[in-house]
């Protein structure tokens, strides 16, 4: 049985087009796109920088991420409206490649608990079998030590969840040093993850 189709995997590795392929799942909210030369709005229309500018200025917060190879956290950089000055947020734009800019999502008081300086997320790997689709393991990836990703081959942890929700003893680095405590935010199996169900079934 063919498992994927790699024609259609490089869509799904294009974060510009996520608002339209799941325009049916929440995300966080795109600001403004880099394509190359070009900058976009949300509805995908050719707008000029100073429209940009206003755009991330009135989001207060931002990050900018690559679209496309952004494996491992390379390549984001995050805007802050109360600190960072408007020379910054020029450089960001004026950035060539394929960028997009979005809110700062926030999180789960639970997540946020754990580490809260970095957006920790949720890993669902799935199997498509015809039209079933298998669940097949949760992860929770978590940033430590103030870092503002979550990315293993940034420093972050990932830790197993079990079926109840509840994390498992153990988190593991990308080395696969064994972590029984996060260092933030203590024994990892006294968390359960809310919501758990509706995100396997999302």
């Amino acid at each position: 049985t063919k498992l994927s189709n790699p024609i259609m995997a490089k869509y799904f590795d294009d974060k510009n087009l996520y608002d339209l392929i799941f325009h049916d799942v929440p995300q966080p909210k795109t600001i403004v796109r880099k394509d190359d030369e070009a900058i976009l709005d949300v509805d995908y229309n050719i707008i000029d920088i100073e429209t940009a500018i206003n755009k991330c200025i009135e989001a207060k917060n931002i990050i900018a991420k690559p679209s496309v190879g952004s494996e491992g956290g390379a390549g984001i950089i995050f805007w802050d409206g109360t600190k960072d000055n408007i020379e910054s947020l020029y450089n960001i734009l004026n950035k060539n490649g394929q960028y997009i800019i979005s809110e700062i999502a926030g999180q789960s008081p639970i997540l946020n608990k754990i580490h809260k300086d970095s957006l920790n997320s949720i890993r669902i790997m799935s199997l498509m079998d015809g039209d079933e689709v298998i669940i097949l393991s949760c992860v929770l990836r978590m940033g430590v030590n103030g870092n503002k990703v979550d990315n293993a081959t940034s420093g972050g942890i990932f830790c197993g969840i079990c079926d109840d929700g509840r994390l498992k003893d153990v988190a593991y680095n990308t080395l696969g040093k064994v972590i029984r405590e996060h260092p933030q935010g203590g024994k990892l199996s006294n968390y359960i993850i809310p919501n758990i169900d509706k995100c396997k079934q999302l």
